[in-house]
């Protein structure tokens, strides 16, 4: 989780294991990278969901823009049956460029991203976040490009090294991200979906 937690906006300044229902898709790019894209609906069966009926309300996707300090609400649905089906919109409202170390490679560096956080609410009480995470492997980010692009290379970011193999389409994408504990920390970032993913409700001090 603290991988998880430490992933917000790393491109920019800014259900059920597999969830079959989502249309997604895998295709190569001209470095011979995945992309892993999918048409904006998330449909979560949350681990242990059923417990939280009484406790969730609603689900709220937003655009994190952590450069410029702030989040814009961009779909919303209700929580039922222990899950979600939330349909992010085709365009975002406002996207980031690129703020990465030199080191890293940016295929297209005109392209604009931005990134997508799953929070739950009480009532108007925002109680927690949904991650879509595996014990071992890290977890997964959902990522809006306005333009085909890919990243890749190695660099020295916050004190931490990351590696990026990624390849996004434009539209919405999903990226994974795996931490490790060594000296410096490293985080590296892929396109290639790990088994074992499940949707888990991370709460906060109001829940």
């Amino acid at each position: 989780m603290a991988a998880m937690a430490a992933s917000v906006s790393v491109f920019s300044g800014c259900g059920d294991d597999g969830d079959p229902s989502e249309e997604q898709s895998s295709v190569f790019d001209d470095q011979g990278l995945t992309s892993s894209v999918f048409d904006g609906k998330i449909q979560a069966t949350v681990a242990g969901g059923d417990s939280l009926n009484s406790k969730i309300d609603f689900v709220k996707a937003f655009g994190l823009h952590s450069a410029k300090y702030y989040e814009d609400e961009v779909a919303s649905a209700p929580y039922v049956n222990g899950g979600f089906t939330l349909q992010l919109p085709e365009t975002m409202p406002a996207l980031d460029k690129f703020q990465l170390p030199e080191s890293i490679t940016v295929s297209d560096t005109t392209a604009n991203t931005v990134e997508c956080s799953i929070k739950a609410y009480k009532g108007a009480t925002e109680v927690g976040y949904f991650y879509y995470v595996s014990e071992f492997v890290g977890g997964a980010i959902f990522i809006y490009a306005d333009k085909d692009v890919s990243v890749t290379g190695s660099g020295l970011r916050d004190n931490e090294v990351v590696t990026y193999r990624v390849s996004l389409k434009r539209g919405w994408n999903k990226a994974y991200v795996r931490g490790k504990n060594t000296t410096p920390t490293t985080r590296e970032y892929t396109s290639t979906e790990p088994s074992g993913l499940k949707w888990i409700f991370w709460p906060n001090s109001n829940f």
